[in-house]
């Protein structure tokens, strides 16, 4: 509804004629008796939270869109899935890493909002965009292997964030630090680990202290 006009103006000295009389009254009392919109609320009412209805609010500051309306985001948004997140490292060396591919062990869990992170795996609590970062330590990459690699492995895809060529790249056995970062798309359920894989070589590689995993929903 519109902002009210008064119906009748009556001037001095003019007869009051009841109808009239109760029309301007009337146009008051239907105004506020539940048909108060937003034309009759003054800029800057200041009016307190607690006497909005969050469930029937329209769009902010413009018309609803396509009908839409927001809901009370308090009640309808579950925090445990919005504020996923961890971090986890790793405090004993994983020695002598076979060849051909190994899931690197986390036995320190540093943080793990959610309760998300178990057994070395990320599994995600509803389908969405996690970023993912990895840092992995190495020591004793003999120079003979062709090549070495770090994955990121989910459910939906294999993500490599590094891969080198020790005989090409090293003179002797050497350490090494590699990391990266993906944002990777996870249905509910779908898990993530991190893999370890060489190509030829001695299985004499070791992911020692300094190696990280974290994670965050976004």
């Amino acid at each position: 509804m519109a902002t009210k006009a008064k119906p009748f103006t009556f001037s001095s000295g003019a007869t009051i004629i009841a109808s009239e009389h109760n029309s301007n009254f009337d146009t008051i009392y239907d105004e506020f008796n539940g048909n108060i919109d937003n034309a009759n609320i003054k800029a800057n009412a200041a009016i307190a939270g607690s006497k909005i209805d969050l469930s029937t609010i329209g769009a902010i500051g413009g018309s609803s869109p396509s009908g839409a309306t927001f809901t009370n985001l308090v009640a309808t948004t579950s925090f445990s899935t919005v504020t996923t997140s961890f971090i986890v490292a790793k405090t004993v060396p994983q020695n002598n890493m076979a060849t051909g591919g190994v899931t690197i062990t986390w036995d320190d869990e540093i943080s793990d909002v959610g309760d998300n992170f178990a057994s070395n795996t990320f599994t995600a609590p509803t389908t969405r965009k996690y970023l993912m970062t990895v840092i992995i330590s190495l020591e004793n990459i003999d120079v003979d292997s062709t090549s070495i690699n770090v994955i990121i492995v989910t459910s939906n895809r294999n993500y490599a964030v590094h891969l080198s060529q020790p005989n090409r790249q090293l003179s002797a056995d050497s350490a090494m630090i590699v990391s990266g970062s993906i944002i990777a798309d996870m249905d509910a359920s779908d898990t993530a680990t991190i893999s370890y894989g060489q190509t030829a070589g001695d299985t004499q590689t070791n992911a020692i202290v300094g190696c990280f995993f974290t994670g965050s929903a976004i």
